[in-house]
């Protein structure tokens, strides 16, 4: 009986040895994605309000006069680029309010449930 119960106490021990060796690995990875997130974390102000800005101002323009108004007004005035911006807000290089407002996939389900493909339509339906 002891013979047995020794038996079963290794095999816990080295099933147990086998989840830290696997968890040791899974924490690298972790800290990896805490470090990530903390980079993306002080650029986050500006990516939302970029967003807010597209969300509030753009959704009744069409395509040439949106791109104007982000290229010529918004991200100047975000990047500081204009004097009375004050220096601009921090933001994601790719900033792109899409990637805010939306996902792949729910573009994909618009795009199944008929919503045209094209930048415009998939804009109007992160606006709604």
């Amino acid at each position: 009986e002891v013979i047995a119960e020794a038996d079963m106490c290794e095999r816990k021990l080295g099933l147990a040895q086998r989840l830290m060796g696997a968890l040791g690995s899974e924490g690298a990875r972790w800290k990896q994605g805490i470090a990530d997130l903390n980079n993306t974390l002080g650029l986050l102000v500006g990516d939302v309000l970029l967003a807010a800005a597209f969300v509030s101002y753009i959704g009744c323009f069409n395509k040439r006069f949106r791109k104007e108004l982000m290229d010529k007004t918004f991200m100047p005035y975000l990047k500081g680029e204009i004097p009375q911006s004050g220096g601009g807000v921090p933001m994601s290089e790719a900033n792109d309010p899409l990637k805010m407002l939306t996902t792949e996939a729910q573009v994909a389900t618009w795009n199944n449930e008929l919503l045209p493909a094209d930048r415009v339509s998939v804009e109007k339906g992160a606006i709604v």
